[in-house]
């Protein structure tokens, strides 16, 4: 994009800004940030409102009882129970768990789930290699320690309105709802707290000592630079953990769901193919738990998956991959599972087998995975 403008003579204002996502891409968007809006304002003739970035978009409103609210739903109110296809990210299948089974033995301090989705009569059609999206909730302990904290009823219904009327995003989640049905289906209550969320929440602290901490994660100047990485990034604070420490920090909780960005759905790559069963997907999800001080890090999604026993819910939904086999059975083919693991190949295997048994002639299969060879003997012979 920026090479087109460019050839179509746009003329530059200011430079483009580079992230490295193996370093910190938050720092270097701060860095980029502070020089580009002076730049902009100073190009324009535009007066730079410094407090724009904690002004309030949203207002609330309470919901009179009795009304129809959303409960975990994306596109309409209603859509688990009368289903509609097509089925996207936002109008989610809620698929039953047929299967969900552990993988590693009890010797092992690891843990990989094997979980199969039926999606029996939702017309919804995969290939070997797609992906499978799973919408997670998130962990209720953690909702409740959140309500305990700033201290609101969470089962009130609200909705959050655009302040600007002509705005094309109305809500910025689906309402009306509740506060813990937002904190729970939602908005990311786990991931690193944003720097500017740390400015925004700083001015509901009644202690200027915390009040200055969270100034300075959300200043981009040497000092700021270096403790955003070492108190964020490095030690993987959430909002909880910056709550919890910055006890006098009590934004109101309208507020902080207007902050938090939105809860997203978890990929995995398909471990089956549909020429076994069309009706069931299945995934492979290594879990992942450990601990950082004395805290406890789980994965949202694969925390969320390890509570799904067979016949429960959940929303999911499948996009399309370029990954793909060779149409000719008799290609041989070589797997290297560096980055997905088995669970792609899984599928293949099961196509490749497939057309063996209906009597096809199928070139070898050789799987190279985690530094371990496996020649997978699917042939004629």
């Amino acid at each position: 994009m920026d090479q087109q403008l460019e050839k179509l003579g746009a003329k530059r204002i200011f430079h483009l800004g580079l992230g490295d996502d193996d370093a910190n891409l938050e720092e270097d968007f701060m860095i980029w940030r502070e020089a580009f809006l002076p730049k902009i304002a100073e190009e324009f003739g535009w007066e730079l409102n410094t407090e724009a970035e904690t002004m309030r978009l949203y207002q609330m409103e309470l919901v009179e009882e009795g009304k129809a609210l959303f409960k975990g739903e994306f596109g309409r109110l209603g859509a688990y129970e009368r289903p509609r296809p097509p089925f996207d990210v936002k109008n989610p299948y809620l698929a039953t768990v047929a299967i969900n089974e552990e993988l590693h033995t009890e010797h092992s301090d690891r843990s990989c789930r094997h979980i199969e989705f039926s999606v029996e009569g939702s017309r919804i059609r995969y290939e070997a290699g797609d992906h499978l999206a799973v919408f997670p909730t998130n962990d209720p302990v953690l909702v409740d320690r959140l309500i305990e904290m700033l201290q609101f009823e969470p089962d009130h219904a609200f909705r959050l309105v655009n302040v600007d009327e002509d705005a094309s995003k109305r809500h910025s989640f689906p309402c009306p709802t509740t506060f813990r049905t937002v904190l729970s289906h939602y908005v990311d209550i786990c991931a690193p707290v944003k720097s500017r969320v740390i400015k925004a929440i700083s001015e509901y602290c009644t202690d200027e000592g915390e009040k200055e901490f969270l100034n300075k994660l959300a200043t981009a100047n040497e000092e700021g630079l270096k403790e955003y990485p070492r108190y964020i990034v490095k030690e993987l604070r959430s909002i909880i953990d910056v709550l919890t420490d910055q006890k006098t920090c009590k934004p109101p909780i309208e507020y902080l769901l207007e902050l938090l960005p939105r809860l997203q759905a978890r990929y995995y790559s398909i471990a089956s193919s549909p020429r076994l069963n069309e009706e069931k997907i299945a995934v492979c999800a290594v879990v992942t738990k450990y601990t950082i001080g004395d805290r406890l890090i789980n994965g949202v999604c694969t925390r969320y998956l390890t509570t799904k026993l067979a016949s429960s819910k959940s929303p999911v939904f499948v996009r399309k991959s370029t990954m793909r086999f060779p149409h000719r059975t008799t290609t041989q083919v070589i797997m290297i599972g560096c980055g997905t693991g088995f669970a792609p190949f899984r599928g293949f295997l099961q196509d490749r087998q497939f057309h063996k048994n209906a009597g096809n002639e199928v070139g070898a299969m050789h799987l190279y995975s985690k530094f371990h060879i496996m020649r997978m003997r699917i042939s004629n012979s």
